[in-house]
């Protein structure tokens, strides 16, 4: 079912699906906008912590156990803000301790055209029985056009469909049909390669501009468009962000994507301006002046 990107979707489906004071867990950190969607509808949000290789089980099988949450939202692919990827062990993992307490996984892969094949997803692995995978056409085409969609097992649509009807009515013709030319004519295909091309230059670019700084990266050699770092001890975040701010620049602090305010000393940097001199030059004198 087409949506008006990944954030409709996920309203979308706490519309359909949920109900006030049920408990979810989400990512930590995690999409920032996602704790607030929740929270709206009423339910309990249960942070889960990321780690490197993925969702951190031992947290997530005690958090089930204890609040019976009825679904986990979760990003799998190219997460955002980490940058990382879960592994095939770690997404066995997740769908186990569903299977386990009964709960629902909603996949955010909005990114996930950006990453090699040889990754699996959760949907991939459990062929939609217990996953909703959620994907958008935003961020490859252009913030735009807003458009996105949820796949999942047939039992689930109506409710979704009945939602959408509710909420937007329907979609816009115009934009699903130019997006299917795009789709159909190849198109979408050979700008993907291009768009990959780009990123993994930038990449690496970033991740050697930013590391000279004497931020620390984590899984700078991975795929996607962020990367995350660490400043050095001694650095305050809330002044790094307003100094920056003073400058025309804006840092996005670890702890806004976060439900727990953890992850306080780590910043996003999105590859695209990753090299900026401006930027570069800042993040140097800064953590230079405290060192």
């Amino acid at each position: 079912m087409l949506t008006f990107g990944a954030s409709h979707a996920f309203d979308l489906i706490a519309t359909a699906l949920l109900s006030p004071s049920d408990a979810v867990l989400v990512d930590d950190p995690g999409y920032f906008v996602l704790p607030a969607q929740l929270k709206a509808h009423g339910l309990r949000v249960i942070p889960v912590p990321r780690l490197a290789e993925g969702s951190d089980l031992g947290v997530l099988d005690a958090a089930a156990k204890l609040h019976r949450p009825r679904m986990f939202f979760t990003q799998t692919l190219l997460h955002n803000p980490t940058g990382t990827s879960s592994s095939a062990a770690n997404c066995h993992g997740i769908l186990k301790i569903a299977e386990r307490y009964d709960f629902l996984v909603t996949e955010d892969h909005i990114y996930s055209d950006l990453a090699s094949p040889t990754w699996v997803s959760l949907a991939q692995i459990d062929e939609l029985q217990r996953v909703i995978y959620v994907g958008s056409f935003n961020k490859i085409l252009g913030p735009g056009l807003r458009i996105g969609y949820i796949a999942a097992q047939n039992a689930l649509l109506p409710p979704f469909i009945e939602a959408k009807i509710r909420n937007v009515l329907t979609g816009s013709a115009l934009c699903e049909g130019a997006l299917r030319e795009v789709l159909v004519s190849g198109k979408y295909r050979r700008h993907l390669q291009r768009l990959r091309d780009c990123i993994a230059k930038a990449r690496a670019a970033s991740a050697f501009q930013l590391g000279k700084t004497g931020l620390t990266l984590e899984s700078a050699s991975g795929e996607g468009m962020f990367l995350w770092a660490q400043v050095p001890a001694g650095i305050d975040p809330d002044r790094l962000v307003l100094d920056a701010q003073s400058k025309g620049i804006l840092l996005a602090k670890g702890s806004l994507f976060s439900p727990t305010a953890q992850s306080r000393n780590c910043f996003r940097f999105n590859v695209a301006y990753g090299t900026d001199p401006l930027l570069i030059r800042f993040l140097s004198d800064q953590i230079n002046a405290t060192a």
